[in-house]
């Protein structure tokens, strides 16, 4: 990776970290200690039929922004396959179950889940739950 693309994703680490901290969903301490008992970890695997992704990308990023919204999000992680474009992973942290449980009743979640049924995409997810503690965030 070249020194320009590190520094690149070491500034985009800290603008999402400030801008979480000024939503309020992650409190100034937690980022330091990264400690929440009971934190439900959610790994989702979503395949959007070829020719969608433009598409899915831009639903996503407001889902996402909603979801960062929420006071139980830890963090809500978008990633798309390096080599099959139309494949998407999701790491999504939720303090706990009953805030998961809010997020997956909600409007943004409710809409989110209706586009993927009626667009022919699949989605796969897995609820996890946090054993180590979180690596507090480095600056």
């Amino acid at each position: 990776m070249k020194k320009r693309d590190k520094f690149a994703c070491l500034l985009l680490s800290l603008l999402v970290a400030v801008v979480l901290a000024s939503q309020n969903t992650v409190r100034a301490d937690e980022l330091a200690t990264g400690s929440y008992p009971g934190q439900i970890t959610v790994a989702a695997f979503v395949t959007v039929p070829p020719g969608k992704e433009k598409e899915f990308i831009a639903i996503f990023v407001k889902f996402a922004q909603d979801t960062r919204g929420e006071p139980g999000c830890v963090n809500f992680d978008v990633h798309q396959n390096s080599k099959i474009s139309n494949r998407f992973f999701v790491y999504e942290n939720f303090k706990d179950e009953a805030a998961f449980d809010q997020h997956v009743k909600s409007t943004h979640a409710q809409s989110f889940i209706q586009f993927v049924n009626t667009s022919g995409a699949v989605l796969q997810f897995e609820p996890w739950t946090m054993l180590s503690e979180r690596r507090p965030l480095r600056l």
